[in-house]
């Protein structure tokens, strides 16, 4: 059961047997599990295991993981996924990673959090 496992257990696995995990693995992972994940590991998922991932899993990425998201991986996001993610999430995105996001994705996302991080202090 992998909702029992440590999260230094989660953190050693391995890029191919993290991808090898099932939807119902993935949706069964924890807040800190979901935290302490690599970016290597979060681009071994397939769409339907990014898809499954709830508001909750989805707030538990860290900035530095989500500003480190493949454009690939990025853009497998569904538009609520992106849309629910916090201000601070949102402002880690960077341009390139914006870019590979679907026209519907884009308008989900709080574009006034992005502004404010361009704006002079």
């Amino acid at each position: 059961d992998v909702s029992k496992a440590t999260t230094t257990q989660i953190a050693g696995l391995t890029t191919t047997a993290f991808g090898q995990l099932s939807v119902d693995q993935i949706e069964a992972l924890s807040v800190p599990q979901i935290s302490i994940l690599s970016t290597d590991q979060l681009g071994s998922l397939a769409s339907s295991e990014i898809q499954s991932l709830s508001s909750t899993q989805t707030d538990a990425l860290t900035t530095t993981q989500v500003s480190h998201l493949t454009t690939t991986t990025i853009s497998l996001f569904s538009s609520d996924q992106i849309g629910a993610f916090t201000t601070t999430q949102v402002r880690s995105l960077t341009t390139t990673q914006l870019n590979a996001l679907s026209t519907d994705t884009l308008d989900a996302v709080d574009v006034s959090a992005r502004q404010r991080r361009r704006s002079p202090a």
